[in-house]
């Protein structure tokens, strides 16, 4: 394929995308999906590196712009045997394949390299190889995956839109709730940058993500439908952050109700009950704490 040839399939790619939120839109209304999220546009013009362009491109659509919704989509269309969804697999593995460091010899490392050699192999004669040579290889690895990323996406479209009556109505239910409970990651970092700063701490919030956002969003699915769900995750955060300090007796919400304002003088008043507490024995009665910080007029 030559280069010329990229920016045509990359804009029936965008067109696929625009068509897929066109029809997620009709179905449960609300904002769309993937929200016009640039797949690929402007291409470098090296073989390789065109290719893990392309590759970090839709795995940021897929990952973080479609996020829960082509996960919930993916579910349905593997229930019908459909084979589609492989593509959603494979460029997740070849994201990590490329970008970061497989020198492991776990299970997970050992499916991912072998996943991508064999679709390196079917793509292109590797021979001796690991991964393809020269810019022609590279160039038909790129053609083949915006190809399967066209028929992808215009699977998901064709099953949005086909939600109609009967079971698809069922579907539709189902998808909105969803919907209703989860949150973009970027949309929890921020929760969780704001309930540190509230509680005077300081937390890597990308780390935080890692350790507790799938626990948290399990936690709020199992709630009733009408749940709050930033309140409902803001206070999972809050109960998390409150566990690191260990031997904590009070919480945030006991702080406030006596008059503390969130932000430095919360964390500060919280990690003096801290103190306290442990200096007693951990013996201390809450009350007693409270004494002891109005004494050290870390109370109002």
């Amino acid at each position: 394929m030559s280069l010329n040839a990229q920016p045509e399939l990359c804009k029936s790619l965008s067109e696929a995308v625009a068509s897929l939120d066109t029809a997620i839109v009709a179905a449960l209304g609300g904002e769309p999906t993937l929200r016009g999220h640039p797949s690929c546009q402007t291409i470098p013009e090296c073989g390789e590196l065109i290719f893990i362009f392309v590759v970090s491109s839709l795995y940021k659509l897929y990952r973080e712009a479609g996020g829960d919704d082509l996960k919930f989509l993916n579910s349905k269309i593997a229930a019908t045997g459909s084979g589609v969804t492989e593509h959603y697999a494979l460029v997740c593995d070849l994201r990590t394949f490329d970008q970061h460091d497989l020198r492991t010899g776990s299970p997970e490392t050992m499916r991912r390299r072998n996943r991508c050699r064999l679709w390196f192999e079917q793509t292109v004669e590797l021979k001796e190889n690991d991964r393809p040579v020269g810019a022609p290889a590279w160039n038909k690895c790129v053609e083949s995956l915006i190809s399967q990323a066209i028929n992808y996406i215009s699977t998901l479209r064709e099953f949005v839109k086909s939600l109609n009556g009967g079971m698809g109505e069922y579907v539709k239910k189902e998808w909105a709730l969803i919907r209703t409970r989860s949150i973009p990651h970027g949309d929890f970092d921020k929760l969780v940058y704001e309930t540190a700063g509230d509680l005077g701490m300081s937390r890597d919030v990308v780390s935080f993500r890692k350790q507790h956002y799938e626990r948290i969003v399990v936690e709020l699915r199992a709630q009733r439908f009408d749940v709050e769900v930033v309140n409902f995750i803001r206070k999972a955060i809050t109960s998390r952050l409150v566990e690191e300090f260990p031997g904590v007796i009070l919480v945030p919400d006991d702080l406030k109700a006596l008059g503390v304002k969130p932000g430095r003088e919360l964390g500060a008043a919280l990690k003096e009950a801290q103190r306290i507490w442990v200096d007693g024995g951990c013996l201390l009665t809450k009350q007693a704490v409270i004494d002891a910080l109005r004494q050290s007029g870390k109370l109002p």
